[in-house]
């Protein structure tokens, strides 16, 4: 990692995140600046400089971007803090001089005392709330993000996503863990995996095949998979590896590409003598399929494609699939019906998700009624 990643990471977690933390500084800066004497005012914007340069470096010289040191955490966020003062107070001296011609023009007016702190309190205020919301927003976000990814056991966007969420909240826990300890753990693993992968070599083994294509799923490593998977295209594993790179191309966000492969995919699987192989590959084809179709706009080809999955495998997660495509189409009742049948038939793990989407349809869909209705319990 180079220095300027370094100090991205290490201080600001992210670009936006520090923009807002800036912008949110912005009024609170030109009001104190406003507030101080005339003399004072550059000797503010030099304490700034030195303080930001002097913890910068100290922070730089003693922190690893993967602290879960609270105390580190509060010092990063001070760091942020006054460099962001430091850049606004530059742009509010600027904002001054432009003011104070503007004022110079006009009617002579001094703000009273009691206006100042009224002024410096709700910029305080302000500068407080807003990054603390945005930080929340992230903190979410990562957190959906680092949940759907180990769903999907991407092993290396899980890491990712933990870094910046333990990050944003380093006392933040995931299945009674830490996230910064799920963070190390997940750190080793890709090492593990990345080590298993030298191991392998160049040379390319079918004995090994299926295993270095499930590593390199693991670690988002798309084209040294599919260069594995070309050869298997037209061999007795042709349907897996279809359906293998169906799932690529949709990690990609390539949905016409995938739906063309998961076709050839459920084709191959459906020529298949029926045995628990199969119908788990016919299964994971016709999943692949309505995402597809739904992203591209598909919608009725999509819902029958979601039926044909719930026919095939009437799973929790199948019927919580079906209930977010009718969220998404806004066809609340449908919607309802299927998170309650998943949350019945698991509801250790689609219970509150369940629950979470049905409050969801009955804030944001105006006029649900029915719904309301339904989902009140039975006398």
């Amino acid at each position: 990692m180079t220095l300027p990643e370094s100090v991205g990471a290490i201080v600001f977690v992210s670009l936006d995140h520090f923009l807002v933390t800036l912008i949110a500084a912005c009024p609170l800066a030109i009001s104190i600046l406003i507030a101080l004497p005339v003399q004072y005012r550059k000797w503010w914007t030099r304490l700034l400089t030195l303080l930001a340069l002097a913890v910068s470096f100290c922070m730089m010289s003693k922190l690893s971007v993967s602290t879960a040191n609270e105390l580190n955490q509060i010092s990063l966020m001070i760091v942020k803090i006054l460099i962001a003062f430091l850049l606004a107070g530059s742009l509010g001296m600027n904002l001054l001089r432009i003011w104070e011609q503007i004022k110079s023009q006009s009617i002579h007016h001094e703000n009273s005392p009691l206006d100042l702190k009224i002024q410096l309190g709700v910029c305080l205020l302000a500068a407080t709330l807003i990054p603390l919301t945005h930080t929340q927003f992230l903190v979410n976000y990562h957190h959906s993000q680092f949940d759907e990814a180990m769903n999907h056991q991407r092993i290396e966007k899980a890491r990712i996503n933990a870094r910046d969420w333990s990050r944003l909240a380093p006392q933040a826990k995931w299945n009674s863990l830490k996230v910064t300890t799920v963070y190390r753990d997940l750190q080793k693993q890709c090492h593990a995996l990345k080590q298993q992968l030298s191991h392998f070599g160049s040379e390319v083994h079918s004995d090994h095949t299926g295993a270095r294509i499930q590593m390199h799923l693991h670690l988002d490593q798309h084209e040294d998979a599919i260069e594995l998977i070309q050869p298997l295209l037209n061999s007795s594993q042709a349907a897996l590896a279809w359906d293998t790179y169906g799932l690529i191309l949709q990690r990609e966000e390539k949905w016409e590409e995938s739906l063309d492969a998961y076709s050839i995919a459920l084709k191959l699987w459906q020529n298949k003598a029926e045995n628990p192989q199969a119908l788990a590959g016919q299964t994971s084809a016709y999943r692949g399929i309505a995402l597809a179709e739904k992203k591209i706009g598909k919608t009725a080809q999509a819902e029958v494609a979601y039926q044909k999955l719930i026919t095939l495998a009437p799973t929790a997660e199948n019927h919580f699939l079906l209930a977010r495509f009718y969220e998404e189409k806004q066809r609340s009742e449908l919607a309802m019906k299927h998170a309650q049948q998943a949350a019945a038939l698991a509801p250790g793990q689609f219970k509150e998700p369940a629950q979470k989407l049905i409050e969801m349809m009955k804030s944001s869909h105006f006029g649900c009624f029915r719904i309301y209705r339904s989902s009140l319990p039975e006398a």
